[in-house]
């Protein structure tokens, strides 16, 4: 009887001590359920911190050096000559998508004229040196890893080809036509390097690099290059490009 008298005195007293452990209960749930956010992000920063991926600038120069084959399918003149081509390049807008890699890459040949094609040559057959140079403006999806990253990409090469008598040479000599000289064929081929889109190489590449040093990175990359205008000529791969040689990076 006496606690009943104490309710109906002072009810607001049960009713302050309700409200009180109703309100604990929803602070307590809230502070759970931020407690697990909490933990979840902690635990995301681990698995990011035990899996991270290399870092690598927005802009990034690099070169290249190796073997380049310049196809031939003609058996009655030179095999597919092996040239050692160097180039530079960057790679620009890294942290995007696709990025953009312009490159400039350079390599000599020696040519002979066979009344229709410049076709490569031997030493001793030669006509023409013919100094190249090939622009590439590539986009390409990088891939990073721990302490790698891949490259894969293509775009459009432009060859632009310079030929001048060889070394020995001289510009009376019998041409690859009747009645032609060796200086007429140094026209022919300089005309036939930018006629029906000769000089025209979509391409793809691929490239791999690794971080073997805090300022260096270092690896492998591999081209190859459509020769357009002897697609366009019923030529197949014939002047098709295969090209293989290191990648370096300073960072």
């Amino acid at each position: 009887m006496k606690n009943k008298t104490i309710y109906k005195k002072f009810p607001f007293i049960f009713l302050f001590f309700s409200l009180s452990f109703f309100c604990f209960g929803q602070t307590e749930q809230k502070i759970s359920k931020v407690q697990a956010e909490d933990d979840g992000k902690i635990l995301t920063k681990i698995e990011n911190f035990e899996n991270p991926k290399i870092k690598i600038p927005k802009n990034l120069f690099f070169f290249t050096l190796g073997p380049s084959v310049y196809v031939n399918t003609d058996s009655k003149t030179s095999p597919s000559p092996v040239s050692f081509a160097g180039g530079a390049g960057f790679d620009l807008f890294n942290h995007k998508f696709l990025n953009f890699q312009p490159k400039l890459t350079f390599f000599t040949n020696y040519y002979l004229w066979d009344g229709e094609y410049a076709r490569p040559s031997e030493i001793e057959n030669r006509t023409a040196l013919s100094l190249s140079f090939l622009l590439d403006l590539n986009t390409t999806h990088i891939f990073r890893l721990e302490k790698d990253i891949f490259q894969f990409g293509g775009g459009l090469g432009f060859l632009a080809r310079f030929s001048f008598l060889a070394n020995g040479v001289d510009s009376d000599d019998t041409g690859g036509e009747t009645n032609s000289t060796a200086g007429d064929d140094i026209k022919s081929i300089n005309r036939w390097f930018y006629k029906n889109l000769n000089f025209l190489y979509p391409n793809l590449n691929f490239s791999w690099q690794r971080a073997f040093t805090k300022n260096y990175l270092a690896g492998l990359e591999a081209k190859i290059y459509f020769p357009l205008g002897a697609i366009l000529d019923g030529r197949a791969f014939d002047t098709a490009i295969f090209s293989l040689g290191i990648k370096i990076s300073p960072r």
